[in-house]
């Protein structure tokens, strides 16, 4: 599991670890150019997962976050919360997907717990952090969808006409 950035994240990156968690800042940061969509960043994250990293996760703040696994690309929506810091909400996200995957749940719930406890962190102030009742007994209001599967490339040749995706 990680979470870091620069040359760590780098060297990290080559070890393919289970799980990378980066924000939209580091994401562009490592890929070295902007991501202005939801799109962008699922592509942008599926770059890095193909380089055998099991499960790559894309926090976008009250965005929400994009997971991108083997089995396709999803985005889970930010619950509304009063922001009170926003400092210690991604370990708080890692921690969530950490015990999600854990428990051995699907891509989506590790992706929704996930956003989950990053969201409860933000509604503390300071440094707090959630708590396992708020995550539990606390009702959010949440969108799960899946993003497009696969990106194709269609290059055509131009002798024969065939298409390769």
């Amino acid at each position: 599991m990680v979470d870091a950035h620069g040359p760590v994240l780098h060297q990290a990156l080559e070890a393919r670890p289970y799980l990378v968690r980066l924000n939209r800042y580091v994401l562009e940061m490592t890929i070295k150019r902007r991501l202005e969509s939801l799109e962008a960043v699922a592509q942008a994250a599926l770059e890095i997962q193909r380089r055998g990293i099991d499960f790559v996760c894309i926090s976008l703040g009250k965005e929400g976050a994009v997971l991108v696994e083997e089995g396709g690309s999803h985005h889970c929506s930010a619950p509304k919360v009063r922001l009170h810091s926003t400092v210690g909400c991604g370990d708080a996200m890692m921690a969530g997907m950490v015990a999600a995957a854990h428990r051995g749940e699907s891509p989506q719930e590790i992706l929704r717990r996930g956003v989950i406890c990053g969201s409860a962190t933000a509604s503390h102030p300071g440094t707090g952090l959630f708590t396992w009742e708020e995550v539990e007994e606390t009702s959010y209001d949440l969108e799960l969808r899946s993003l497009s599967k696969y990106y194709c490339l269609i290059i055509v040749n131009q002798k024969t006409g065939f298409k390769i995706w």
